[in-house]
């Protein structure tokens, strides 16, 4: 999967030879608190999931991720992606599209990608438990997910 994104990246970090996990959660547990504890100071990440019914999905934030529930934040090189678990090369991406500036969204109880019109690209409960992801003005993707409420089964954060 990560050679598959890696075209998608900035430039910079399409050179980076290591990428750290610094979340999953097999080895932290099912926190989005742990989750923001684990990914500070950490720049960018990139967040992969399973919905379980056969696809894989996430987002690539370019800036530290921090709890903020007033405002969004990231830049023009964040974006969302998904692709078929049994076909990683597959991956789709979608990249901002400068409609608007709801990239990211890192609340005490939720976390978010995309937005506008009062849908989100891609949600995740405080549990990292139930999601959802719908096309948004964000990023003019599709619904990242197999459905659009979906449990998330896996969950990893990496930083490069």
């Amino acid at each position: 999967l990560a050679e598959a994104v890696r075209p998608h990246l900035p430039p910079l970090l399409q050179e980076a030879a290591v990428w750290r996990l610094v979340y999953s959660l097999e080895q932290h547990g099912v926190s989005l608190r742990t989750l923001y504890t684990k990914v500070q100071d950490q720049g960018p990440t990139f967040l992969a999931l399973a919905d379980g019914e056969g696809r894989l999905l996430g987002a690539f934030v370019s800036d530290d991720v921090h709890v903020d529930a007033v405002h969004y934040y990231g830049n023009g090189s964040t974006f969302v992606w998904s692709c078929p678990a049994a076909d990683p090369w597959a991956v789709q991406a979608y990249h901002a599209t400068g409609a608007n500036t709801y990239l990211v969204l890192t609340t005490p109880t939720f976390m978010a990608f995309g937005g506008g019109e009062g849908r989100f690209g891609l949600w995740l409960d405080a549990e990292l438990y139930n999601g959802h992801s719908g096309p948004c003005q964000t990023f003019n993707n599709k619904q990242l997910s197999t459905q659009a409420e979906f449990v998330c089964e896996r969950l990893e954060v990496w930083s490069f």
